[in-house]
């Protein structure tokens, strides 16, 4: 089997996921294959884990960490520390918004409605997404009565391809939780060496409406 870029069902700080996926980012001249070729989804999926977790801290306070399941039921955990003895965490499974999808509409039915209610989902994409797509996810979660939430994440303008900076939208069925452009490089300290956390302490799975 090949080995996983990202050590799996460990307790990874934010820089250090951030150091693995600058890496291998800085490897490649074109830069747009890591947002559309298959072959780096796990690399996608820990820079799209990265502003979903500070999204985390900047409304909570706390500091979040990232964990990549080594069962492939859901793509990632963001976890945090609740107590002593006890880590929370938040199961995600990334969707992405594509050209190939013929309309969002499409794009929701097929992908989202199967997962809503089991995970929180992010949504990630470079099409024009605004209100009305909004709207519609809002009317969905509202139907479900689910306490889950779905994030969006594109860049800030339609011609930034600033890796490090993000805007990122949380959407609950009461309506918009958050929108925020975030810039990593407010958040992390970058001169950290990587780390791992190996022993994960007990982990609770509290519902986002809760905190």
């Amino acid at each position: 089997m090949e080995q996983d870029v990202f050590p799996l069902d460990r307790l990874l700080p934010l820089e250090t996921v951030h150091n693995i996926f600058a890496e291998e980012y800085a490897k490649h001249p074109n830069k747009g294959i890591f947002f559309k070729n298959r072959e780096f989804q796990r690399l996608r999926e820990g820079y799209i884990g990265l502003f979903v977790a500070t999204s985390l801290w900047d409304t909570s306070g706390n500091r979040h960490f990232i964990v990549f399941p080594e069962k492939p039921d859901n793509d990632l955990y963001i976890a945090y520390q609740m107590n002593e003895k006890q880590m929370g965490v938040y199961e995600f499974d990334v969707k992405e918004f594509t050209d190939h999808s013929p309309s969002f509409e499409d794009f929701v039915e097929k992908s989202i409605v199967p997962k809503l209610g089991v995970y929180n989902i992010v949504i990630t994409t470079y099409r024009n997404v605004g209100e009305k797509e909004a709207k519609y996810l809002i009317d969905l979660l509202q139907k479900e009565n689910t306490s889950r939430q779905i994030w969006f994440l594109g860049a800030p303008t339609e011609n930034d391809e600033t890796p490090d900076i993000s805007r990122v939208s949380i959407i609950g069925k009461h309506g918009l939780v958050y929108d925020k452009i975030i810039n990593l490089n407010d958040w992390l300290d970058k001169t950290k060496p990587l780390a791992v956390f190996h022993d994960l302490l007990r982990i609770k799975h509290p519902p986002l409406s809760d905190r």
